[in-house]
This record gives structure tokens, sequence and C-alpha cells, in this order.
């Protein structure tokens, strides 16, 4: 069973269906659509960010486990030097 909608409503202003043409009505759906797809990526941004935060205290967890060590920083010179003749 469908429902008839009277009225949308657009930058918080209500305004009836009826009053739209078939143009206003395809825009409005394509904006509707727009919003659905936003809200499902940002669902699905926020899930990844999840996981990743969480595999990486897994992956310290395993290090820390495993006593693996951060290699030690290395200084290298690159000065370069003049020899005299």
């Amino acid at each position: 069973m469908s429902e008839n909608i009277e009225t949308i409503t657009f930058d918080n202003e209500q305004y009836n269906v009826s009053d739209l043409n078939e143009q206003a009505v395809q825009h409005f759906n394509i904006l509707m659509k727009l919003q659905n797809e936003s809200n499902e990526q940002s669902y699905q941004l926020s899930k990844t960010n999840i996981a990743i935060e969480t595999m990486s205290d897994r992956f310290k967890a395993l290090l820390d486990e495993l006593d693996i060590k951060p290699v030690e920083e290395t200084v290298i010179d690159t000065e370069t030097k003049t020899i005299e003749q």
C-alpha cells in the first residue's frame, strides 16, 4: 500500500507536492537520492575509520607481544668536504 505524500520539506519550508511540476519533482527526488548516498558514504567512512583504528591497536599489541622494536634512527652525514691539493 503506497502513501500519498502531500507535502515535502526543503530548507525548513513546507511545499505542496501538487504545486510541483515534473521537473521540480525530479530535482527533489535526485536531491533525496544524493542525500541518502551521502549518508551511506559517511557511514562507510566511519566504519572504515573504526576498523583502521582497531587494526592499528592490534598491530601495536602484536609488536609488543613479539617484542619487536623499531629500527634505531641512523644519522647520515651528507656534508660535502673540500679536499685541498
